[in-house]
């Protein structure tokens, strides 16, 4: 029928897309291990940043945010975002 999309090609563009992760989910990625391996849990991490803790797993786990929050986090850091 006109207007339905071919489940194949659906389950195929998924598959794409989970195999090749967004910058965003790169960047998040790089967060959490970061706070890993220094130690930081997200409760003192949220802190620093001012936000509540499940406002900050809602970040790392993928809902969008701005490029401004995601410079707060790598300043809270000590680092930079770059191009």
């Amino acid at each position: 029928p006109k207007g339905r999309k071919d489940p194949r090609k659906v389950l195929f563009m998924a598959k794409q897309t989970e195999s090749k992760p967004s910058e965003f989910q790169l960047v998040t990625q790089f967060f959490r291990k970061t706070l890993k391996d220094r130690g930081i849990s997200y409760r003192d991490f949220a802190r620093k940043l001012d936000i509540s803790e499940s406002g900050l797993k809602k970040i790392l786990n993928g809902d969008d945010t701005s490029y401004q929050r995601l410079s707060q986090m790598a300043r809270a850091l000590n680092m930079r975002l770059s191009e």
